[in-house]
């Protein structure tokens, strides 16, 4: 592994815990696993293996790139008595090619013309693990990434779930070291839902949320297929500019043309028929009811400074000046107010028209 330095990409707050050892299948040798590149005939049992693996609901476009794009996809599958019984994906970018966030977990000295190497996924079977299969796997990337061939790659990242001890133990040992922890990086699968049935089911249980882990609001879902509240697809947008279960690129204009899986409704007032508003560049918004009931019920309680997470930024907001900003950037206020519906020219409700 000489010449190349190993990132990853998602802080680890937790302490290291035992990890439960599962049981496992002894194989006879470990030169018993074949390895071999995936190819289209595998489809279909890829994606029963990672979704049995991993808590990421992926497309079936992404299943159909990496059993067919090698130019694109470093895509290895380990094979014993012809079943997948493992695999790691990976793909290969230009620095210059990462998103803010991935660039800085780099050295500021990394040189700009160098390659990365990102890890999608890495797993085993349950049954087979702790039998050298994952290591076989990272140890076959690493050598290709190191080859002649890919001179141009510097560094390696990934992102691992911060509730994934076990991974996050494998990692470590072989060297990963912690850089960054990503508050809108999802801590568990997202659901898919029907938009179509979501719009006539107004009463229907909502998907939960993979970034905030609350009942979604204004539930969005991205091309990906991954639903998330309309307000923390923003954050991803702003931030990351990628999904935070799969990592695909969020288109652009997403956050202005959204595709929302329920129609939104004409906020509630509260009993005395007064709602939560903020001032926007051309004019007033309706906060989103979330936010807007976290407001009241301080204002009731009186206090006059309290804090909450806005598309991912964490927000004071000021009762007493009815002011809101940034934690980290105070000079950036906006109005708020308190007001009827009708006193005010509204535009929307948090930048949805």
């Amino acid at each position: 592994m000489a010449g190349i330095s190993w990132y990853q990409a998602n802080g680890i707050t937790i302490t290291t815990e035992r990890c439960k050892v599962e049981a496992q299948v002894p194989l006879c040798s470990l030169a018993d696993v074949q390895l071999r590149f995936l190819c289209p005939n595998d489809l279909g049992e890829v994606r029963a293996l990672c979704q049995e693996l991993f808590p990421i609901e992926y497309p079936l476009s992404w299943y159909e790139d990496i059993t067919s794009s090698q130019s694109r996809f470093y895509a290895l599958a380990a094979v014993y008595n012809q079943v997948i019984i493992g695999l790691i994906v990976a793909e290969i970018k230009p620095f210059l090619c990462l998103n803010s966030e991935d660039m800085g977990i780099l050295s500021k000295s990394f040189i700009k013309s160098a390659d990365v190497g990102y890890i999608l996924s890495l797993g085993v079977v349950r049954q087979y693990r702790r039998n050298g299969i994952a290591t076989l796997l990272l140890d076959s990337l690493i050598k290709y990434l190191t080859s002649t061939e890919k001179k141009k790659v510097k560094a390696v990242f990934l992102h691992v779930l911060t509730t994934n001890s076990a991974a996050i133990l494998f990692y470590e040992r072989r060297n990963v070291r912690l850089k960054l922890f990503l508050y809108l990086m999802a801590e568990a699968s997202s659901v898919v839902v029907n938009g179509d049935e979501l719009d006539k089911q107004k009463d229907v249980n909502l998907p939960e949320c993979a970034v905030c882990l609350q009942t979604c609001v204004h539930p969005s879902e991205l091309p990906c297929g991954h639903v998330f509240c309309f307000l923390c697809i923003k954050g991803m947008a702003n931030q990351s500019k990628r999904c935070a279960m799969c990592r695909q690129e969020i288109p652009r204009d997403f956050v202005d043309r959204p595709k929302l899986l329920q129609s939104p409704d004409n906020a509630e007032s509260y009993d005395d028929g007064y709602q939560w508003f903020y001032e926007g560049r051309n004019g007033w918004w309706r906060y989103d009811p979330r936010t807007s009931e976290d407001i009241e019920n301080v204002y009731k309680l009186k206090k006059t400074v309290f804090e909450t997470i806005i598309c991912g930024i964490n927000y004071v907001i000021d009762l007493e000046n009815l002011v809101q900003y940034p934690k980290q950037n105070p000079t950036k206020k906006r109005f708020i107010k308190r007001a009827k519906n009708f006193e005010l020219n509204v535009l929307g409700e948090a930048g949805l028209k």
